[in-house]
């Protein structure tokens, strides 16, 4: 995937300002994004870009990668690792709550 992108920089007519973030490092934040599912604002404090950054950042890598973003069926799926997948989806169960505790 890091080889699709030097690729697509390498024919870019025009580089502009190189960005702050190495190549194997904004493949890295795009897939914290699709498979940790951090938001935006925590990878781009993280990275020290801004959050239009990381935006524009995650839409570049995945229109140039070689390997299509995943769906979010495929997401849910996968999951987190070292959980179970009828576990990770269950409802917590209800808790009675009473700001006086139980009166009687």
């Amino acid at each position: 995937m890091v080889e699709a992108l030097e690729a697509v920089e390498r024919k870019k007519r025009k580089p502009g300002r190189p960005s702050r973030l190495s190549l194997p490092d904004q493949l890295l934040v795009t897939l914290q994004y699709h498979y940790d599912y951090r938001t935006q604002l925590q990878l781009g404090v993280e990275s020290g870009l801004g959050e239009s950054a990381i935006c524009r950042l995650i839409a570049h890598a995945e229109d140039h990668s070689g390997t299509p973003a995943p769906e979010p069926e495929q997401l849910s799926r996968i999951g987190p690792p070292g959980i179970a997948p009828q576990a990770r989806y269950q409802t917590p169960p209800t808790i009675a709550y009473s700001p006086l505790g139980n009166l009687r």
